[in-house]
């Protein structure tokens, strides 16, 4: 069965001699008469038909994507002048179940509209899950075919299935003889007026080159139909699909999370309407490891010899199957062309064409990278036709600790300490729930985890953990720094950042700078404050220690030391800085080094000495400066000693990330 078949049956009955149900009841003696169809459906036709708004979900085949959902009927009775006879009303139609999968849709008509009925010939036209009923009463036949309906096709912005699909089929009814008891129609086949596009990629092969994960969007589908067929729209409304990774499962090829749609479209005459794929594959060339992204598209035609060539049909499967040998184009504007095997049919209420799809398999996860700040639950709402596991080996999670020369480690939690990945639902709705406590270490927890459907199909989710209050280290290979007149490098060079998500009792996070100077504030509250992210100079930017805010000279006057604040006005490392001469991946970040503030610096203090912290070794001279005149930290003792204005400690500055746009040179 190619198509959706209904099965009419018309028999005639007096109302008042035999109530067919409660909402149909009659006063006796009225004269209104009943019509009785037969809807006959297959099993995989959905399970459910009502007049109203009602349906019935159905866990068969393709109608997990609600591709064979029936919520709303309309019929109408057209003579051969195309002149409208009955528009059955809502409250004239009931439904019940009937034998063999059918459903009995009982019709009132009145007197006078059987008396129309009778001994003529009709165009009987079924409309199925259309427009609002206003929208489509009272109209001939040409505007019902010719209405333009509009709808998002696009299930992957939705991040969910289709709701409802539009469909419609008429039939010549022939003389109607209402004296026969009962009078069967016959058939009135219901064909979608969407075409269904389902793409796979078999093979992903080009010698020296390594594949990532494929992404595609349908570009130049219609957006808008007639409601009837027959007579396609000739200007339809062009739209792109949102951009969609490909996902690959046990034995399956990539393929999407949800079938592509699109209304009629014919592009024979204007190569510019033309509907196709547009995929891009990242590729790493496996001799120098550098990626970038190659582009493809795939007409979706199938015979250049065929009358439904160059376009889309309504109700029609295209099953487009991809092999890649080559690479493609740099650019998305011109990519490469492939001729794709494109195998067509009508779209079959079971979708058989792809065995392994067979069931509508399928599997969306609405975020697969994201942040848990600072909470120890989220759930992540997923879509799948089966049920999900974790799959094997696939759970892990790790965060990195830091040794006194700023050499990172990376630690595997093992065993019970990994996060439990538990599989919930709430409100109609499916989630994946990721349980670990928030961590204590200053550290980011870095957790990873594969997603599995019982049809193989996988999602790979990466989440990071982050506490409070945390710390991460990066150490280019570039190590040039501002030197000035003269410095004392150790031998970490590692640049740490500081980052606060939630403060703690008693902290101030805010901007401790200067509007105009960029320095820090010099005064009592600004020295309470504490950046919300700022990095920590490396031991490159070790000094000797000196004054506050005076320069050093000899007895000659030549300049022995700068001092703290214009050190730190002066200053850059790596490629972070307004003075930087370094340029890292095409990236500068500009902006202005200064002291860190009296708060920054017990801060630092406080996670450096804690017991559980990842990194143990921030700050390791005995006194270090801050921006407050004239005081200093002396990291032994804990304490702010007293001091004056030819005190002499170290400094070390700090750079406000959280401020400075990356600006690409």
């Amino acid at each position: 069965m190619n198509k959706i078949k209904l099965y009419l049956v018309v028999l005639l009955a007096i109302a008042f001699s035999s109530c067919i149900g409660e909402e149909l009841v009659e006063e006796k003696g009225s004269s209104n008469k009943e019509l009785i169809l037969t809807l006959a459906y297959s099993n995989q036709i959905a399970n459910g038909v009502t007049a109203s708004s009602r349906a019935t979900e159905v866990k068969d085949g393709e109608d997990l994507l609600n591709e064979n959902r029936i919520e709303k009927v309309d019929i109408f009775f057209y003579t051969e002048a195309g002149e409208l006879t009955w528009h059955v009303e809502p409250t004239a139609m009931r439904i019940e179940d009937g034998e063999d999968h059918t459903k009995k849709l009982t019709l009132r008509a009145t007197k006078e509209i059987a008396s129309e009925l009778n001994n003529k010939k009709y165009k009987l036209v079924v409309l199925v899950n259309g427009p609002d009923r206003g929208e489509i009463t009272d109209k001939p036949y040409n505007e019902l075919q010719q209405k333009v309906y509009t709808k998002n096709l696009d299930a992957t912005e939705r991040q969910r299935p289709l709701d409802l699909f539009l469909m419609d089929g008429e039939k010549e009814t022939g003389t109607i003889k209402l004296d026969e008891e009962p009078y069967n129609l016959g058939n009135v086949e219901l064909s979608r007026a969407a075409a269904k596009i389902r793409v796979l990629i078999n093979k992903i092969e080009v010698d020296g080159y390594k594949a990532g994960t494929p992404t595609l969007k349908l570009v130049t589908y219609a957006g808008k139909t007639a409601l009837l067929g027959g007579k396609p729209l000739k200007a339809p409304t062009y739209k792109t699909t949102t951009e969609q990774n490909l996902i690959k499962g046990n034995k399956i090829p990539y393929t999407t999370n949800y079938p592509l749609y699109s209304f009629e479209n014919d592009w024979k005459e204007d190569d510019s309407k033309m509907t196709y794929l547009l995929l891009k594959i990242p590729f790493s060339d496996t001799t120098e490891k550098k990626e970038a992204d190659y582009y493809y598209r795939v007409p979706i035609y199938y015979s250049i010899d065929s009358n439904n060539s160059f376009s889309i049909k309504r109700n029609h499967l295209y099953e487009v199957n991809i092999d890649i040998e080559r690479l493609g184009a740099s650019t998305e504007e011109l990519p490469v062309e492939l001729s794709g095997k494109i195998d067509v049919e009508p779209w079959k209420e079971i979708d058989a064409v792809h065995a392994q799809l067979h069931k509508a398999n399928y599997l969306v996860v609405k975020e697969t990278e994201l942040d848990m700040m600072n909470v120890a639950e989220k759930k992540i709402e997923y879509i799948s036709n089966s049920t999900l596991k974790v799959k094997d080996s696939t759970l892990k999670a790790h965060y990195f600790e830091y040794d006194t020369n700023g050499n990172s480690q990376k630690v595997e939690l093992k065993g019970e300490s990994l996060p439990k990945i538990s599989f919930t639902e709430s409100d109609g709705k499916t989630f994946i729930q990721i349980n670990k406590e928030v961590p204590n270490n200053y550290a980011p927890l870095y957790i990873e985890f594969t997603v599995q459907n019982e049809g193989g199909l996988e999602e790979k989710v990466n989440i990071v953990q982050y506490p409070p209050r945390y710390i991460t280290g990066i150490n280019p290979s570039d190590k040039r720094y501002y030197k000035g007149t003269e410095g004392n490098p150790k031998s970490n060079t590692t640049l740490f950042t500081v980052t606060t998500v939630v403060p703690v009792e008693g902290d101030i996070i805010g901007d401790p700078t200067d509007v105009v100077s960029g320095k820090t504030g010099t005064d009592e509250l600004s020295n309470k404050i504490i950046s919300p992210q700022f990095i920590i100079a490396s031991q490159l930017g070790v000094t000797y220690q000196r004054y506050l805010d005076k320069d050093e000279y000899n007895n000659k006057g030549r300049l022995l030391g700068e001092s703290g604040e214009t050190r730190c006005s002066k200053y850059w490392e790596r490629n972070y800085g307004d003075n930087s001469e370094v340029v890292l991946d095409g990236v500068q970040y500009l902006g202005k080094w200064r002291l860190p503030t009296k708060a920054e610096i017990e801060y630092i203090q406080r996670i450096q000495r804690d017991p559980n912290s990842s990194v143990k070794s921030l700050l390791e001279g005995e006194k270090y400066w801050s921006a407050y005149h004239h005081a200093y930290f002396n990291f032994k003792t804990g304490k702010w000693p007293n001091a004056y204005e030819y005190s002499k400690a170290h400094i070390r500055c700090v750079f406000d990330i959280y401020k400075s746009e990356p600006t690409k040179q």
